[in-house]
């Protein structure tokens, strides 16, 4: 991402990517706690995309799987995959902003 958009875009952009991430998936969780499938597939595709645009490969494959579970109506697994898609979150916005600073 460097490379392509510079150390200071590169910056702003994780920064932005993180603070994004972090929205989806408290929408998620709000979503699911209101038992929307809708919102949770929805918001799920949108998680993925974002994973996908940052280079969050597993998070990206989690978020699908969320998505899947949610299309599915599979409450069990959904929140079981959503527990893990949350942890994996988490971890990435951690990841993230321990880099923002290094990256500029």
């Amino acid at each position: 991402m460097i490379a392509a958009l510079g150390p200071q875009a590169a910056t702003q952009r994780l920064d932005r990517g993180r603070e994004d991430l972090m929205h989806r998936l408290d929408r998620l969780q709000t979503a699911h706690r209101a038992h929307e499938l809708r919102s949770v597939l929805s918001d799920a595709m949108a998680t993925a995309d974002l994973a996908g645009e940052l280079g969050l490969s597993d998070l990206h494959r989690v978020a699908l799987d969320v998505a899947g579970c949610a299309g599915r109506n599979d409450g069990a697994a959904l929140s079981a995959t959503l527990a893990r898609l949350l942890r994996l979150g988490e971890h990435a916005a951690d990841r993230i902003a321990a880099l923002g600073p290094a990256a500029g």
